[in-house]
C-alpha cells in the first residue's frame, strides 16, 4: 500500500507473496557521560576539553551562578565557573582547576595608572567621577561591567569592591569582547574582565604596581588573582570528571589557557 502523497520506489507485490526489506541499521551515538555547564569564556576550552575527554561531554552555557544552580538541581553533573572559590553546600563541593586574575582596562588614550585597589574601589562605585582626579584630561569616567551572577562580576565584588556596590551608571556588557570594544571606543572608559581574555586595543592598568603579564600570573605575583573552579556533586559523574582535569593530561589543557591551580593557594 502506498500512502497518498509518497511514491514508492518498488513495484506492488502480489497479493500471496510477503515482501520483507533489510532496514539499515541506525547509527548509535555513544551516551553523555557527563553534563557540565560552563560560562561563555570557556567555549574553546571545553571544546578541548571535549575531544580530549574520554567519555561523551555536553556543555551547556551558563553564567557562573547559573551554572551552580544548574548542579544544584540535577540538570548538569558538574559547572566550570571563573572567579573567587564558590558558596556550595552538601551534596555539592568546589575544587580549584587552575588560576586567573581579574584585569583592568582603559582606552589606550588613558594614561591612569598605577592604580591601588581603594582607588579602582572609588572608581568602580562611583565616589570618584572624573579623570582629572587622577590627571587625566578625558572627561567623565564610564565604567563598563558585568551582569549580576557572571564570575567577573563576582571577582569584582571580592577582590575590590568589598561591601560596596558598581555604580548605577555601569554600562553592563555580557562577555570579554564586549568589555574590550566597549572600552576601546570610549576615552573614559574602564572596564574589567579575565587577564586570559584580554587583546589589543586597550590599554592595562597596572595596580599594586604589577601590570598581569602572563609570566606574573603563573607566579602569582598580581594582587588580583582568582580561579577556575570546578563544581560537581559529590559521588557522582563530576568526579571522575575531576580527575580528569587534575591529571596530567587536563591540567596540559588548563594550561594552555591559566596558571596552575597551586597559585590560588597562596591568595
Amino acid at each position: 500500500m502506498v500512502l497518498p502523497g509518497c511514491v514508492s520506489g518498488f513495484a506492488p507485490a502480489q497479493a500471496s507473496e510477503s515482501v520483507l526489506v533489510q532496514a539499515p541499521p541506525l547509527a548509535t551515538m555513544p551516551p553523555v557521560a557527563l553534563h557540565l555547564a560552563v560560562e561563555g569564556e570557556f567555549a574553546d576550552l571545553a571544546a578541548e576539553m571535549a575531544a580530549a575527554y574520554p567519555e561523551k561531554l555536553s556543555e551547556q552555557v551558563a553564567p557562573c551562578q547559573a551554572g551552580v544552580d544548574l548542579v544544584y538541581s540535577g540538570y548538569a553533573d558538574a559547572a566550570l565557573v571563573w572567579g573567587p572559590p564558590p558558596t556550595v553546600a552538601d551534596p555539592l563541593a568546589a575544587e580549584a582547576v587552575a588560576a586567573d586574575a581579574l584585569a583592568i582596562v582603559v582606552n589606550p588614550a588613558n594614561r591612569v595608572g598605577p592604580l591601588d585597589t581603594e582607588q579602582l574601589a572609588d572608581i568602580f562605585t562611583g565616589r570618584t567621577q572624573e579623570w582629572s582626579s587622577f590627571g587625566q584630561s578625558l572627561g567623565s569616567i564610564q565604567v563598563v561591567g558585568w551582569q549580576p551572577g557572571s564570575g567577573a562580576a563576582a571577582a569584582l565584588s571580592a577582590l575590590i569592591l568589598q561591601g560596596g556596590e558598581l555604580t548605577s551608571t555601569a554600562l553592563i556588557a555580557g562577555s570579554s569582547d564586549a568589555v574590550l570594544d566597549s572600552v576601546a571606543a570610549r576615552p573614559g572608559a574602564i572596564g574589567f574582565l579575565p587577564a586570559s581574555e584580554l587583546r589589543a586595543g586597550v590599554r592595562v592598568v597596572t595596580v599594586g604596581g604589577v601590570r598581569p603579564e602572563p609570566s606574573r600570573v603563573r607566579r602569582g605575583e598580581y594582587p588580583l588573582m582568582t580561579g577556575v573552579w570546578l563544581v560537581l556533586r559529590k559521588g557522582g559523574a563530576g568526579e571522575q570528571f575531576l580527575a580528569f582535569l587534575q591529571s596530567q593530561e587536563g591540567q596540559a589543557i588548563l594550561g594552555n589557557h591559566y596558571a596552575p591551580r597551586d597559585v590560588i593557594a597562596r591568595h
